[in-house]
């Protein structure tokens, strides 16, 4: 799905913004949010659906676009989520967009907390995120599916430990076959992973 294509509303000018943007380019998902954002306002002032339609769109181009920060990804993915939400109080078939939404959160979790940070701002991005595995669940059961509820929850619990996991990989091999690289491997996860204040 691409921001850039024509967006499905009166909003003409909005359409031209994005339009003047390539597909690629890093700012495209934010110019595409912003749209979404308008449109969204729009429905809220006159009840056209149509405009409620195209802006979730747009949120769900914005938050699949890799070449966007994710930060701006997870922001149109949790707007995605909340604006079908409100929708699913008087319209059930929002329920699926609502579910859709908040897993597309969900799965930008790991990329939110990658490795590279550390310890602290991993976990800092996922508390601002808390919410998301439990609405993402919620609205999998609602739609019929727990098989997706019980995934999403995973996922959003298992993001930390998994990491761990990884960094925690045994180097008794490598220290054999190339003893500088284990070296600096240890000493990489080291600083990425420092003990909680106060453990020694």
């Amino acid at each position: 799905m691409d921001c850039r294509r024509e967006v499905a509303t009166p909003f003409r000018y909005g359409q031209e913004a994005v339009q003047t943007l390539r597909s690629g380019d890093p700012n495209l998902a934010k110019f595409c949010y912003n749209v979404a954002l308008t449109l969204y306002t729009v429905y809220l002032l006159n009840k056209d659906v149509t405009y409620l339609g195209a802006a979730i769109e747009l949120l769900q181009a914005a938050s699949a676009d890799r070449a966007a920060p994710t930060s701006v990804r997870a922001s149109a993915a949790e707007s995605w989520g909340r604006w079908a939400e409100r929708e699913a109080v008087g319209n059930p078939a929002f329920v699926y967009p609502a579910a859709d939404g908040y897993a597309a959160v969900v799965a930008l979790l790991p990329v939110l907390a990658w490795t590279g940070l550390r310890r602290g701002s991993r976990e800092r991005s996922l508390a601002q995120h808390s919410a998301m595995p439990g609405l993402a669940a919620a609205f999998a059961l609602e739609s019929g599916d727990p098989q997706r509820a019980i995934g999403v929850l995973e996922l959003g619990r298992s993001v930390i430990w998994g990491q761990l996991l990884d960094s925690r990989t045994d180097l008794d091999e490598l220290q054999i076959a190339e003893p500088e690289l284990a070296r600096r491997l240890d000493v990489v996860r080291t600083q990425l992973d420092p003990p909680s204040p106060g453990v020694s």
